[in-house]
C-alpha cells in the first residue's frame, strides 16, 4: 500500500519555515559580526594616517573581528561642523552597540572620549599627540595609544645625510600640530640641537605656507622639515587637498625637503628621514584590543607609546637633491621606490 502523500500546501510551509529558521541565524551570525568593533576616525579613509593605521589593525585583527569604520572627518570640515560629526558617530554607536570602540586620533578622543567614558564600552585610543587627560578625565574603561614624532632623533640622522646649520620645520595650525609641539618640542618655536638652529612655524592658510616654502634659502635655512599639512586653507578658507600641498612643496622646494611622517615619503613627496609609521599605532592598539578581549580591563593596561621608528626614503628624492645615505644608514633603511 502507498503512504498517503503530504498536501503541497504543507510541504511548501515547512520549507518556507525551515528557510525563514536558517536565514534568522546566519543574520544572526552576521549581526555578532558587525558589533565587534566600532572605529571611530578623526579624518577619512582616504587619509594616508588613517589609511596606514588600518592597515596595523586589520592585519591582527581582520581575520578574527568584524571592523566598522566612522570617519569624522575634521582634518577638511571646519571647526563648526566637528560636533555635528561627533553626534552623527554617537547615534553610529548607539545603533551598532559594539564590543569595543577605538577611536584614532585627538579629535575623536576629545569629541567622543567623554561621552564613551560614561558607558561599560571598553575604548582604545590611537595616534594622541596630546596628554589623554585632556580629552578624558576618568579611564575606567578607556586606554590605548600615544603618538609621539621622534624630532629630535630625526634631526641628529638627518645630520648625518647633508650638513644642517639651520632647519625650518613646517606644521599646519591644526590642534594636533600644537599638541605636537606642546609634547615633543616643549612648545618652543626657536631651539637647538646639536648646535642646529630650529624654527618651527604654525601656519593656517596655504598662500603663507607657499611663501615660507620660496623663501627659505633666502631665509638662510639648510633643510626644510614638513610634519602635517593637512588642515591649510585658501584664500577663500577652503580646505586645501593634503596632496596637493606636499606635491606643490615638493616640486618647489629650493631646498632638501625631510619628513617626520611615512605617509609623507614618495617620489612627488619629501626624500624622509626617521619617520613613524601610522601602521605602528594600528598593530600596538590592536594588541590592546586582544588584551581587553581576553579579559583584562582598561583600566589596568597603561597607555603605551609606539617610539619604534624607520628611517624611510625615496631614492628618486634623494637622486633629485644628489645625497647619499652613510653605508650604515643605507643598509638599515627602507626605500618607497
Amino acid at each position: 500500500m502507498n503512504k498517503p502523500t503530504q498536501p503541497l500546501w504543507l510541504i511548501q510551509f515547512g520549507i518556507g519555515l525551515i528557510s525563514l529558521l536558517l536565514a534568522f541565524v546566519v543574520n544572526a551570525q552576521k549581526a555578532d559580526k558587525q558589533l565587534d568593533i566600532l572605529v571611530i576616525e578623526s579624518y577619512h579613509t582616504q587619509n594616508a594616517w588613517d589609511a596606514s593605521y588600518t592597515r596595523g589593525l586589520n592585519k591582527i585583527l581582520g581575520d578574527k573581528y568584524s571592523l566598522k569604520y566612522f570617519p569624522m572627518d575634521t582634518k577638511r570640515l571646519p571647526q563648526t561642523q566637528h560636533i555635528k560629526k561627533a553626534q552623527q558617530a554617537w547615534q553610529v554607536y548607539l545603533d551598532s552597540k559594539p564590543k569595543l570602540v577605538i577611536l584614532g586620533d585627538d579629535n575623536a578622543l576629545k569629541y567622543m572620549g567623554p561621552m564613551l567614558a560614561k558607558t561599560d564600552t571598553p575604548v582604545v585610543y590611537l595616534g594622541i599627540n596630546d596628554n589623554p587627560r585632556y580629552y578624558i578625565k576618568k579611564n575606567r574603561n578607556t586606554t590605548g595609544v600615544l603618538e609621539r614624532p621622534l624630532l629630535n632623533r630625526s634631526i641628529v640622522e638627518l645630520n648625518k645625510i647633508t650638513p644642517l646649520k639651520n632647519v625650518l620645520i613646517l606644521f599646519d595650525n591644526s590642534p594636533s600640530s600644537k599638541a605636537v609641539l606642546e609634547r615633543s618640542l616643549n612648545a618652543q618655536r626657536l631651539l637647538k640641537r646639536l648646535d642646529i638652529s630650529i624654527n618651527v612655524m604654525l601656519i593656517a592658510n596655504y598662500t603663507n605656507w607657499q611663501q615660507a616654502v620660496l623663501s627659505a634659502k633666502t631665509e638662510h635655512y639648510d633643510a626644510i622639515i614638513v610634519g602635517l599639512y593637512h588642515t591649510l586653507v585658501n584664500k577663500e578658507s577652503e580646505h586645501v587637498s593634503e596632496n596637493i600641498v606636499i606635491q606643490w612643496t615638493s616640486k618647489q622646494t629650493p631646498l632638501p625637503l625631510f619628513s617626520f611622517w611615512g605617509f609623507t615619503v614618495a617620489a612627488d613627496k619629501a626624500i624622509g628621514g626617521y619617520v613613524i609609521y601610522g601602521e605602528d599605532q594600528g598593530e600596538e592598539a590592536a594588541k590592546i584590543v586582544l588584551e581587553i578581549f581576553n579579559g583584562t580591563a582598561p583600566v589596568n593596561i597603561f597607555p603605551r607609546t609606539a617610539l619604534d621608528g624607520h628611517l624611510l626614503f625615496s631614492q628618486s628624492q634623494l637622486n633629485k637633491w644628489s645625497l647619499t645615505l652613510p653605508e650604515s644608514m643605507n643598509k638599515a633603511a627602507t626605500f618607497v621606490d
